[in-house]
């Protein structure tokens, strides 16, 4: 059995504009590329949890172009080997029936693995409280500094 590694994405950004969506696309993905390198990951897979409780429908408009979206399918279709799910929690209703719209475009594999989830307690059924930090109701002690060495 490997090791399931997790990638918290937090939408509320302390500065709309400081960091492109692009930029974060790629950090993703090279964050996922590198800890794939780990053959207990490779078997395990890599789960992102996107925390979508502050966004907005005009914020999600206003922030992503046809480019970003474009790119994020690509990104999706270009890792599902390693990407074992993504959930996005909280997103508000509207953004998240845009969201279902993309994802009914992709193929089946890639629409499988993006769940909507609106409670902490459905987070915790899906990965266990270990695998959930502490603002996410979980156990996992996550050091920043040790993860990027």
């Amino acid at each position: 059995m490997g090791t399931l590694k997790q990638l918290f994405i937090n939408e509320s950004r302390p500065s709309s504009g400081c960091v492109s969506n692009e930029e974060l696309q790629k950090s993703a993905s090279y964050l996922i590329e590198q800890a794939c390198k780990d053959p207990g990951v490779q078997r395990a897979g890599v789960v992102v949890i996107v925390n979508a409780a502050s966004s907005s429908f005009a914020d999600m408009l206003s922030s992503f172009s046809v480019t970003d979206v474009k790119r994020q399918v690509v990104l999706l279709h270009s890792t599902p080997c390693m990407l074992k799910q993504t959930f996005v929690f909280r997103a508000p209703a509207l953004v998240s029936a845009t969201w279902q719209f993309v994802l009914s475009l992709m193929k089946q594999k890639a629409r499988e693995r993006v769940t909507f989830v609106d409670s902490i307690e459905e987070l915790a059924r899906e990965l266990g409280e270990g695998a959930l930090t502490s603002d996410f109701g979980g156990s996992y002690e996550f050091d920043w500094d040790a993860w990027v060495q």
